[in-house]
């Protein structure tokens, strides 16, 4: 995970991609003032390193909250430096680079709900890159393809992970239905 401590632009990260000999495939962590848990995952040293041992093979990006380029959070800086368009916030953004320009973009939210909330939702994105990024064979990892085999990973993550969420809220539901019905009905009866 790299600190954003210059202007970002698509030269940045075509040189860094190069540089690291990484697949083309960039993350960049988008938050704002209003993403209190977020920024105290990418302060703290301890989160930062650990969130930085996963992400193997690819780049990404944050801007720590004290960084000169944090303003009240980094989504807007990001968005104009890269011409993305703005989202709602938290975000983990992917994007992979073809012919000098942006060719592919996706967020998936970051949840800011509780600083371990924050850590978990950022670092389960990660690995779900990183794993993603693992099984592209060699001689594809400099094209979009690897973008493609990434975001397919994160949506089916994100969908796996909204359906679980459901099947808890409906078996909560049909608990909290039984519990009733068990009280209204008179015994013996």
């Amino acid at each position: 995970m790299l600190s954003l401590d210059q202007m970002l632009n698509v030269e940045l990260l075509i040189k860094d991609k190069k540089q690291y000999r990484t697949a083309n495939i960039f993350g960049f962590i988008a938050y704002s003032a209003r993403n209190p848990y977020v920024a105290k995952v990418l302060k703290d040293k301890d989160f930062w390193q650990s969130l930085n041992a996963r992400t193997e093979g690819w780049i990404l990006y944050a801007i720590k909250p004290d960084s000169e380029y944090y303003v009240g959070g980094n989504a807007d800086y990001i968005n104009h430096s890269l011409g993305l368009e703005p989202t709602d916030y938290p975000q983990l953004v992917i994007l992979s680079i073809g012919s000098n320009r942006v060719m592919m973009q996706r967020n998936y939210p970051i949840s800011d709900e509780s600083l371990d909330d924050a850590y978990k939702s950022i670092e389960q994105q990660i690995n779900t890159v990183t794993a993603a990024v693992k099984k592209i064979l060699p001689c594809n990892m400099q094209t979009t393809n690897v973008s493609r085999e990434v975001i397919k990973a994160l949506d089916a993550e994100l969908a796996s992970d909204r359906w679980k969420r459901v099947s808890v809220s409906f078996a909560d539901f049909i608990i909290k239905l039984l519990s009733i019905l068990s009280f209204s009905v008179p015994i013996g009866v």
